[in-house]
């Protein structure tokens, strides 16, 4: 309590029952971001076509994150404190290649266009001035993050509430003959 100062509610320095813990975390990562994006568009009001295409190349480096979207889902991760450079690579969340592109179209149909011109107001309402508008996106894939699930060093690493250990890379992991079920060589990981 601070001398001088009450709370409006409830009891101070009371214990909260569905509180049995309460953890800190030290923010300690960092990130570096760049990118290269092209943006192209078009407009042809006499047909009623408008494209719109966007391309990104990027590159995203951290020193640890997690979202729950790469090939890690679930996992939880920080850097230990003191580890950064340790942990600094690409990000979870990096893709290099990011191709968006936009088409839409105004159908020909309804009051000024070449089909429907002289609709009356409700016709014109239902069957007029209608679009059709396509979106597609292509990117690259996430790159893998490689933990060891059981921990068989011994070493009882607990970070965030999970217990994994990071392996070591000892080789290239890139598969003389990769397969579908071994597009890695997985004897090239240790913990």
């Amino acid at each position: 309590m601070v001398p001088g100062y009450t709370l409006g509610c409830g009891i101070p320095a009371a214990p909260f029952g569905p509180f049995t813990t309460i953890a800190a975390i030290a923010d300690s990562g960092s990130a570096r971001y760049d990118s290269l994006q092209v943006k192209g568009e078009t407009k042809s009001a006499r047909h009623g076509l408008y494209v719109l295409v966007g391309y990104t190349y990027a590159r995203n480096f951290d020193s640890g994150f997690n979202d729950g979207l790469g090939s890690s889902a679930g996992v939880t991760y920080w850097p230990l404190p003191g580890t950064t450079r340790a942990d600094w690579s690409l990000s979870q969340i990096q893709l290099n290649h990011n191709f968006t592109t936009s088409v839409l179209y105004d159908l020909p149909f309804g009051r000024g266009k070449q089909f429907g011109g002289n609709w009356n107001g409700v016709t014109n309402a239902i069957l007029g001035n209608w679009q059709v508008n396509v979106i597609e996106k292509a990117t690259s894939g996430f790159p893998i993050f490689i933990i060891a699930s059981n921990n068989s060093s011994g070493v009882n690493l607990t970070n965030n509430g999970n217990n994994f250990v990071r392996p070591d890379q000892l080789c290239s992991a890139r598969a003389d003959n990769p397969t579908l079920s071994k597009w890695f060589n997985t004897q090239c990981f240790a913990d």
